[in-house]
């Protein structure tokens, strides 16, 4: 079963479903107390040594879908990433201020 359900994440992982991230996170973190209490009851340096592998897993995959996530929303973002130049102003003056090129002193 454990292997089953991490193969199907991966998979929708490599297929670049950013839900996948979030299930496997959780998944992991199930098995992880599900071996913990395991553990506890029948010490077992195998499954001692699963768990330890599957938090490193669960951290990756935690790291992996924060910078997924940023991609995914920069490029998302990327038809709004206009400067106040772009858009009409009333006020001429605005645009001379966020480029700079309002001068001060004597002109």
């Amino acid at each position: 079963m454990h292997g089953v359900v991490k193969l199907v994440l991966v998979v929708a992982i490599l297929r670049g479903k950013l839900w996948a991230y979030l299930w496997m996170i959780g998944v992991l973190l199930a098995f992880i107390a599900y071996q913990i209490h395991e553990i506890v009851v029948a010490p077992d340096a195998a499954l001692v040594a699963l768990t330890v592998f599957d938090a490193l897993i669960a951290f990756l995959t935690l790291d992996e879908y924060k910078r997924h996530r940023i991609r995914t929303v920069n490029l998302w973002m990327l038809p709004f990433n206009n400067t106040v130049s772009d858009f009409p102003s009333v006020l001429t003056g605005f645009s001379c201020i966020a480029h700079g090129t309002m001068r001060s002193g004597n002109a």
